[in-house]
């Protein structure tokens, strides 16, 4: 039973349960006639109650457009409350950094911060000082963002972009800024997007996030930044498995979506959808980089 007097009803009502005490949950349904190859749907994720000891300690760059529109229907305050949020949020071991742009960019520090005490708060300080005003330069954005990736192999890298227009100052061209992030980020950074209002570049922050194997977000003018926000984030904020394979025993995988795998996060869920040849009772093989270890799963399932 569920009871709840004097809210609004504007979100879903999600409930969580397991089937398996394993680290991580892997569901699969399958359909196949007669004579030929088989579909498959397949869902991976994390147990709930996953200890943060087990997360991996990440680095990541909040990227904050800080543009004259910014200053509309009060976004800039609701974006500088969940940026707080995100700071808070962060945990011992994690390093990070803020990079505002406008018409110039503008960094909270010019390399990663340990997070502790004295860096959260001088971050906060920083934030609380946030103006909209200027032009949009995307492309300086990026590229100082990714310059500061250390490319150690045993932390994810990520970065949270935000932005509320198109790119008004440098590169304006969007294939190009795509082609100049790529350049850049060849310590396979993942770049998660977050788009508020109708004036984005869809294209341009859909790919972003689908080449660096993240997630893009989008929030309408109706629509609560700090809540939008602060729920993306926490899809985001504990990474459990990153460079995520999968490999199946004796079953031959194809046309599976997405290609590459992205990173596994608490709270988070990857949904695979692709064709099989071959059937009977398989096992699954799920493996990732966990804090510079490699871990690895095994599971036992029915191909029909």
């Amino acid at each position: 039973g569920f009871e709840q007097k004097n809210v609004r009803p504007d979100k879903d009502f999600v409930i969580y349960y397991t089937l398996s005490e394993k680290e991580f949950g892997v569901n699969l349904v399958t359909y196949k006639k007669e004579g030929e190859d088989g579909y498959f749907l397949m869902m991976l994720a994390p147990k709930q109650d996953i200890d943060l000891k087990d997360v991996a300690k990440k680095d990541i760059i909040f990227i904050m457009d800080t543009s004259g529109s910014m200053a509309d229907n009060n976004k800039i305050d609701q974006a500088k409350k969940s940026l707080r949020y995100c700071v808070n949020s962060l945990v011992s071991g994690d390093k990070f950094n803020i990079v505002t742009f406008a018409t110039d960019v503008r960094p909270y520090k010019n390399e990663l911060m340990d997070w502790n005490d004295a860096n959260k708060n001088s971050a906060l300080e920083f934030i609380d000082g946030i103006r909209a005003a200027g032009g949009t330069d995307i492309d300086s954005a990026l590229t100082t963002a990714l310059s500061m990736a250390p490319g150690d192999p045993k932390r994810p890298f990520v970065i949270v972009f935000m932005t509320d227009g198109q790119p008004t100052i440098g590169e304006r061209d969007y294939k190009k800024i795509l082609q100049n992030t790529s350049v850049k980020n060849a310590k396979n950074v993942r770049i998660f997007t977050l788009g508020v209002g109708y004036d984005v570049n869809t294209q341009l922050l859909d790919k972003l996030a689908e080449d660096s194997r993240a997630a893009r977000e989008y929030v309408t003018t109706e629509e609560d930044i700090e809540i939008k926000v602060s729920n993306f984030y926490g899809k985001i904020a504990y990474p459990v498995l990153s460079d995520v394979k999968l490999a199946i025993n004796d079953i031959e995988i194809y046309d599976m979506y997405p290609k590459t795998m992205p990173d596994l996060f608490k709270g988070s869920q990857i949904t695979l959808f692709g064709r099989y040849k071959g059937t009977g009772h398989k096992s699954i093989n799920l493996s990732g980089m966990l804090n510079g270890t490699k871990m690895a799963y095994v599971y036992e399932t029915n191909f029909i």
